[in-house]
């Protein structure tokens, strides 16, 4: 008889940690999200969008969530600073581009960039202002030209950007261009 209340004890002690474990992960979830979007359904979790065939892009979605009858797309990064860079931007824009054309949803203007620290695991959301389909248009068209060697690519002042660029080669011997890799056109 005590045996099998201490074993009934134990297992209810083992049950509460394991709903108190997975409870504290839903908070943690969302803790970082902005309000808006922490009672917002996920409606796209990594998952692959093309675009319109006038702007064939192909991004994949980090999060995208439904709240106040629009799309609000969030991509999450893992950086030591949290700070959002031209990239984060265009990446969002073109990822804005390729869903809307893919589900026919409309996709909100504002973005959020969800930085998490490496090591503490800390989360910090940032809203950006999205680009408009034109501006994302009008990048890939450069990136097209930039590697077809129509238009030389810009120094970029970030030497690490450079080296670290998978365009590195297509520079031709340039210190670095602002190519970006996630937008990629489709072959025609």
């Amino acid at each position: 008889m005590i045996v099998a209340c201490v074993f009934t004890f134990v297992v209810l002690i083992v049950f509460c940690a394991v709903v108190l474990r997975i409870f504290r992960a839903m908070l943690r979830e969302e803790q970082w999200l902005p309000k808006e979007l922490v009672t917002a359904k996920l409606m796209f979790s990594e998952q692959m969008f093309s675009g319109p065939s006038h702007a064939p892009v192909v991004a994949r979605v980090d999060r995208a969530y439904w709240a106040e009858d629009q799309l609000h797309l969030v991509e999450l990064k893992r950086r030591v600073h949290a700070k959002i860079y031209a990239t984060d931007v265009i990446e969002l824009s073109a990822q804005r581009l390729a869903v809307h054309a893919a589900t026919g949803m409309h996709v909100s203007i504002v973005g959020v960039v969800v930085v998490e620290h490496p090591v503490t695991g800390r989360r910090t959301a940032m809203r950006v202002k999205l680009l408009a389909e034109d501006r994302v248009i009008n990048l890939m068209r450069r990136r097209d030209a930039i590697l077809a060697g129509v238009e030389r690519p810009e120094e970029t002042c970030l030497r690490a950007r450079c080296i670290a660029c998978e365009y590195r080669n297509e520079c031709k011997g340039e210190r670095g261009a602002k190519v970006y890799p996630l937008i990629r056109s489709t072959p025609d």
